[in-house]
């Protein structure tokens, strides 16, 4: 899925980095919607801009619908601010 980071914040003590998203097209916002709310609290995976995947916790903000946000570790060359990127969730759960 095509997103865009809004805000991306670096914490050094605990190191991590925190990205605040959402889809980067508009036609994919319902489609970002449910996999915020099957992949809450998943291991997900993102492609920035050096062209490497890197490994992040993803969280539903549930009070700002179809927004996420992602835990990584703060070397781990996270998209900034208004950057887009492709995010990997994981495989579908099946009942």
């Amino acid at each position: 899925m095509n997103c865009h980071a809004l805000e991306t914040h670096v914490n050094a003590q605990p190191a991590v980095t925190v990205v605040v998203f959402t889809q980067r097209d508009k036609t994919d916002h319902a489609r970002l919607s449910d996999l915020l709310k099957e992949s809450d609290s998943a291991a997900v995976e993102l492609r920035t801009s050096d062209g490497k995947w890197h490994k992040a916790n993803l969280v539903r903000l549930r009070t700002c619908f179809g927004r996420g946000m992602l835990f990584l570790a703060a070397d781990s060359g996270a998209p900034h601010d208004r950057e887009n990127f492709l995010l990997r969730f994981p495989p579908k759960k099946i009942s």
